[in-house]
C-alpha cells in the first residue's frame, strides 16, 4: 500500500494532484501516464484499463487528513492527473467521493476536478459539488467535438456531447468550469490505433487531417472560466516532425481568437517550445 496518495504535481499549471487508481478505464490512445508506464514498465494496454485501486476506502481517508496536515492551508488538489476520478470503477470503490469530502470538509483548499466521465461525476458527488461550490471548480477533457471521431482515440470514455452538456449543467450549479484541450491532436496517424501513436510515420499521406481545430471545439462549448491547451506528447520524432508544423502554422490563429473573445487560457510549457 502507498504510504502518499496527495503530492506536489510536476504539471507546471498545478499546485497539489492525488493518484489513488493504477490504470485508467478509459482507454484513451495518447494518455501520456499509460505511454510513459509501458516504455519504463513494460505495462501493455489491456493491463492499464483494468485500473484497480492503489488503496483501501480507509487508507485513503487516513492518508488524505494526513495530506492536508502535512501541506497546510492555502492549496488548490488537481483529481487527477494520472487517471481519471470518475471511471467506472469509481461508481463503486467510490475513492474519490472519500477523498473530496475529507478535503472540503477539513481544509479551505480549492478542488480542481478534471474528467472525461463528467455526467457520472455529477451524478455521485453533485450534491458535494453544490455545498462547496465556491471552492469546485468542474473541468472536462476535450480533443474533439464529434462523438465517432473521438471514440477512435478515447473508446471508453463518455463522448463529448455528454462532456458539453455536463458543462452547461455545471454552470446551472453555480460552479466554476474549466476546460483542458490536452493534448491538441493536429494530426492523426493513419490508422488510430495505440501503436500508430508511436510508430515511425514521417509522411503527411500517413496522416489525416483529425481535427479539431481548438477554435471550432471552444465555440461550441459554455465559455469556461479557464482553457488550457496542451501538446501531444510521448510520441515518435518523425511523428513530431509533422505535428509541429502544424502547431507552428495554427497556433497565432487559435490565440487571436482567445484573446479576441476574452477567454482566461494558459499555454503548456511543452507546447510553447514549438510555436
Amino acid at each position: 500500500m502507498r504510504k502518499e496518495i496527495i503530492r506536489r504535481s510536476f504539471v507546471e499549471y498545478a499546485d497539489l494532484t492525488a493518484s489513488y487508481y493504477q490504470g485508467c478505464q478509459h482507454g484513451c490512445l495518447y494518455c501520456y501516464n499509460f505511454h510513459f508506464h509501458r516504455r519504463n514498465f513494460g505495462v501493455t494496454y489491456s493491463q492499464w484499463i483494468k485500473a484497480r485501486p492503489k488503496v483501501s476506502i480507509l487508507k485513503a481517508k487516513r492518508l488524505t487528513y494526513k495530506a492536508i496536515k502535512h501541506f497546510g492551508p492555502g492549496h488548490k488538489l488537481y483529481l487527477s492527473f494520472a487517471h481519471d476520478p470518475y471511471m467506472p470503477v469509481d461508481g463503486y470503490r467510490r475513492l474519490t467521493y472519500i477523498i473530496l469530502d475529507e478535503v472540503l470538509k477539513n481544509s479551505d483548499w480549492i478542488v480542481m476536478i478534471l474528467t472525461k466521465a463528467p455526467e457520472r461525476a455529477l451524478c455521485l458527488d453533485g450534491p458535494l459539488f453544490e455545498t462547496y461550490s465556491e471552492r469546485v471548480w468542474f473541468g472536462v477533457t476535450l480533443t474533439h467535438y464529434d462523438d465517432v471521431k473521438a471514440k477512435r482515440i478515447e473508446p471508453f470514455a463518455e463522448p463529448p456531447s455528454q462532456r458539453i452538456q455536463a458543462l452547461w449543467k455545471a454552470k446551472t450549479m453555480g460552479l466554476k468550469t474549466w476546460v483542458s484541450i490536452e493534448p491538441w491532436i493536429p494530426l492523426l496517424p493513419r490508422p488510430a490505433t495505440i501503436e500508430s501513436f508511436y510508430e515511425e510515420n514521417d509522411r503527411l499521406k500517413d496522416f489525416e487531417e483529425y481535427l479539431v481545430d481548438p477554435v471550432e471545439l471552444i465555440k461550441r462549448i459554455p465559455k469556461p472560466d479557464l482553457v488550457i491547451i496542451g501538446r501531444l506528447n510521448h510520441i515518435s520524432r518523425k511523428y513530431d516532425k509533422v505535428i509541429r508544423k502544424v502547431y507552428k502554422k495554427r497556433f497565432k490563429e487559435v490565440s487571436a481568437y482567445l484573446n479576441e473573445k476574452g477567454y482566461n487560457f494558459m499555454v503548456k510549457k511543452e507546447l510553447m517550445k514549438v510555436i
